[in-house]
């Protein structure tokens, strides 16, 4: 006859078959739907800010949700020279009606290497630049992957912009708020990825 601890031993191995991989599957679902999380934090934190990690051609596009259009965003990122002469030259564009103007014109911007405007360093870069209604800036931070930017659409002074998102080595990824004489007018994002 068998004794009742045998058949406890029996049941708990019966169950941690079934348990186990339950149990495996459930931490292997965990951990994919974190992973990209996991990448972005350790990206965030392995080293400093280096240009040259991000340099070449972003290709994606902006979505204006609030009126149903969209249209390409491009970014060319590329070096130019060495150690503290070396720069970091951007080319931005947005193609389509974006920010109300017909297929604004693209902006391309030399960052040195420093602090202050047009300038980058290991903790991320800052570009800036002036259109016919005023100023506009892209800036990244290194901590945090944090891509961010405003400024006034370059076709009409009553419309701004501002957005925010985070960039890392092959992607961006921002929200971006449209204002009209400073009441809230219209909300689209921007992605792109590098090639």
């Amino acid at each position: 006859m068998e004794r009742s601890g045998e058949r406890m031993i029996r049941r708990g191995m019966v169950l941690g078959g079934t348990v186990a991989p339950a149990m495996l599957a459930l931490a292997v679902g965990l951990v994919a739907t974190a992973s990209s999380d996991v990448e972005q934090r350790a990206e965030a934190s392995k080293s400093k800010f280096k240009p040259k990690k991000v340099t070449g051609k972003w290709r994606g596009e902006w979505v204006n949700h609030t009126f149903d259009t969209d249209g390409p965003a491009t970014m060319k990122l590329k070096v130019k020279g060495k150690g503290k002469k070396q720069k970091f030259i951007g080319t931005f564009d947005l193609g389509g009606n974006a920010f109300g103007c017909p297929n604004p014109a693209p902006r391309k911007v030399t960052m040195k290497k420093g602090k202050g405007p047009n300038s980058w360093n290991s903790k991320g870069f800052k570009a800036n630049w002036e259109n016919a209604q005023g100023p506009a800036e892209l800036t990244f931070k290194q901590k945090g992957m944090k891509f961010t930017g405003a400024g006034l659409s370059p076709c009409t002074p009553d419309i701004a912009y501002s957005y925010s998102g985070k960039m890392t080595t092959k992607k961006v990824r921002a929200a971006v708020d449209i204002t009209l004489n400073d009441e809230p007018f219209a909300n689209s994002s921007l992605t792109m990825k590098k090639k």
